[in-house]
């Protein structure tokens, strides 16, 4: 946990590492039934670290959701948008069964879904 709150304090895209996390832990438990009574202490621990890094959000909220940009950059609704861009199943409504089983990371233009999917299907061989 202590890894996760110094990576949270050093750069804000931590948080997509630790959704990550989340959604493995959340899935081995659902795939796994002895992982389950593990599930709790795990959920306990993630909302431990976001009230450890609450107040920190809390003092960064002007400079998160404020910021004009400045020359080329963008503001913070435009750069979520390009960011989630990236992404065609969560911004686009793509279609994640086009490219499953393309290779075992997934096809780029899928987005994460074909990825835990295959990630998921290779851990079950």
């Amino acid at each position: 946990m202590a890894v996760s709150w110094l990576a949270l304090h050093t750069h804000y895209y931590a948080v997509f590492i630790l959704l990550a996390q989340n959604i493995f832990v959340l899935a081995s438990a659902w795939r796994d039934a002895n992982l389950r009574p593990k599930l709790l202490p795990w959920l306990t621990a993630q909302v431990a670290l976001f009230g450890l890094y609450l107040p920190c959000l809390i003092m960064a909220r002007v400079t998160l959701t404020g910021y004009g940009g400045a020359g080329d950059s963008l503001a913070f609704e435009p750069m979520l948008r390009r960011l989630l861009s990236a992404f065609p199943n969560w911004s686009q409504g793509g279609n994640a069964s086009a490219c499953r089983g393309a290779h075992p990371l997934g096809c780029a233009n899928c987005g994460f879904g074909t990825w835990t999917t295959n990630m998921l299907t290779l851990r079950s061989v």
